[in-house]
């Protein structure tokens, strides 16, 4: 394959294979003739990272992988293939292994950048991706007749910043990981899931909050959209505007053919999954101040204020809608209200510092 891709001029980037070496013991262990058993050197491994060698233990780690009987982890000769191959055809080979190590404790990949035995976790994954992008732009495969955006030394915390992703979808995948561990080859005994009751699940996992167990309602089989639709329903319910918000905009990512909020809401209205009824003049008005409608926003704002006219939430919002506005003595109005209702209030205290910077 690669040397039809080198005769018609396709770049190409390999890549060596990263697997969790300090934190997951061999899987079988078999005692053989001609070599240690897996299980010593491991244990071997860790006493001499103990001791302070990290060279010798990072060896030995690997050691004990490729002894390892189940194949799952790819030996270390599958790495000094593609190596290999690299070098022959000569194209650019990253060391995924190495640089995992080189951001790992003590220099040796473990839980840190893993889920289980091969898989990395989301940092992991990061991780990987920016390598490659990196080397695609040292190596002048990006698209030459476009101009980026952000220089290239920013691209990766502006991306990481604006990741559309959620603790829900951490806890969602730890869970299922929770899962795949209590089961072999990680365990002697399978897990009887099939006999799970809901409260079974609920003892298992024994979720702290209601995004742990919207978690739960994953595992038994609850959507994924569902689940992210009743992470937003809940924090719309708790006036949480932002983070209602974040949820929605993870749905959108996912979907998006839907277009926009309203589509959003309009598709998932006529499917039963969501109640105008919870949506309140109040809750419409900050999601359109987060949405950027400031006058849509001081609209339904002022219509709420005239029922409430002491909720500190209406105030500073109006108050900050109004200041977007540069209408500032209508700010200033608004946020002494929200400060006279609850005087240690410290956005409303901040908000007025920058009105008061602007009068």
């Amino acid at each position: 394959m690669l040397s039809i891709l080198k005769e018609n001029n396709i770049p190409v980037i390999l890549s060596r294979i990263a697997s969790n070496l300090k934190d997951q013991p061999p899987l079988i262990s078999a005692k053989t003739k001609d070599y240690p058993d897996a299980d010593e050197v491991f244990c071997f491994a860790n006493e001499t990272l103990k001791n302070g060698n990290r060279k010798k233990a990072d060896s030995l780690f690997r050691l004990a992988k490729d002894l390892d009987a189940l194949k799952f982890r790819a030996p270390e000769k599958i790495n000094d293939a593609i190596s290999d191959l690299g070098a022959k055809y000569n194209y650019r080979v990253i060391p995924v292994d190495s640089i995992f190590n080189s951001v790992s404790p003590d220099g040796i990949v473990g839980n840190n950048l893993m889920v289980d035995h091969l898989h990395p976790n989301l940092k992991g994954y990061q991780l990987i991706g920016k390598t490659i992008y990196e080397c695609m732009d040292r190596m002048n495969y990006l698209p030459k007749s476009e101009n980026p955006k952000f220089p290239l030394f920013k691209q990766d915390s502006i991306t990481i910043a604006n990741f559309v992703f959620s603790r829900l979808d951490s806890v969602m995948g730890n869970y299922s990981v929770s899962l795949l561990k209590c089961n072999w080859p990680f365990a002697k005994k399978n897990l009887d899931l099939e006999n799970f009751q809901h409260s079974d699940f609920m003892n298992f996992f024994k979720p702290k909050d209601f995004i742990d167990s919207i978690a739960v309602f994953r595992i038994e089989g609850m959507s994924w959209s569902d689940a992210h639709l009743l992470a937003a329903k809940t924090y719309l319910l708790k006036d949480d505007i932002k983070n209602y918000l974040k949820h929605i905009d993870i749905l959108l990512n996912q979907y998006p053919l839907l277009g926009d909020f309203n589509s959003l809401i309009t598709y998932f209205y006529y499917r039963n999954k969501i109640d105008l009824i919870d949506y309140s003049t109040k809750r419409v008005g900050i999601i359109q101040f987060y949405r950027g409608k400031t006058d849509e926003a001081i609209g339904y704002l002022e219509k709420t204020y005239q029922y409430f006219p002491k909720d500190i939430q209406v105030l500073y919002y109006l108050s900050f809608s109004y200041f977007k506005k540069n209408n500032y003595e209508a700010a200033l109005k608004k946020i002494n209200e929200c400060l006279s209702v609850k005087p240690d209030y410290s956005e409303a205290v901040k908000l007025k510092q920058e009105i008061l910077k602007k009068i």
